[in-house]
C-alpha cells in the first residue's frame, strides 16, 4: 500500500492535486474492498464510519477526481448503478466482468480471449486499442440453484 499512496500522491501532485486526508480515506477504503466493487452509498458507509465528517458530496467528487486520473474505474452496470474499483499497477487488460441479473454479484474473471479480434479491429479500422470492457450478464451459482430448486418443488406439486 505504501508505494501505491506514492504512486497516487505522485499523480496528484503531478495534476496539482494534493493527498488530502479525505482522498486518503476513501483511497483506503476502495483498496481493502478492491474486489467487492462498492457503489458511492457503500463506500459512503465505509468512509462514514470512521471519518464522520467527509459527506457524501466529497466521496462522489474524489471518485470523479481518481476515475480522471485512472486511479479508479467507474463501471456502470444498468439499473444497479455504478460500481468503483481501485486500478492497480497489477490490473490486466483483460479485466473482465460476470454480473448477475438476479442479485446484482459481480465476479470478475481474466482472460486474453480478445487477443485476436483486438488485433483485428485495429488492422482493419487503424484505431490503436488502449483497453476493453467484457461483460456478460447472467445468473450467477447461487441464483441458478435457487431456480433450479423452485422449478424442483414445482415439478414435485405436480
Amino acid at each position: 500500500m505504501k508505494k501505491y499512496m506514492d504512486d497516487l500522491k505522485s499523480k496528484l501532485r503531478d495534476n496539482d492535486l494534493r493527498l488530502t486526508n479525505q482522498r486518503k480515506v476513501i483511497l483506503e477504503v476502495l483498496f481493502n474492498n478492491r474486489h467487492d466493487h462498492l457503489n458511492v452509498e457503500e463506500i459512503y458507509k465505509y468512509v462514514h464510519m470512521n471519518n464522520p465528517e467527509i459527506g457524501l458530496a466529497t466521496v462522489y467528487r474524489t471518485l470523479d477526481t481518481f476515475v480522471e486520473l485512472g486511479i479508479a474505474h467507474k463501471m456502470e452496470f444498468g439499473d444497479k448503478g455504478a460500481r468503483y474499483e481501485i486500478k492497480d499497477e497489477e490490473d490486466v487488460h483483460y479485466h473482465h466482468h460476470l454480473f448477475c441479473i438476479d442479485c446484482g454479484k459481480i465476479i470478475e474473471f481474466n482472460d486474453d480471449c480478445l487477443d485476436s479480434l483486438e488485433k483485428r479491429i485495429e488492422n482493419e479500422h487503424n484505431f490503436s486499442i488502449q483497453d476493453h470492457s467484457l461483460r456478460f450478464y447472467g445468473l450467477c451459482a447461487d441464483c441458478k440453484n435457487k431456480d433450479l430448486r423452485g422449478l424442483d418443488d414445482e415439478e414435485s406439486k405436480n
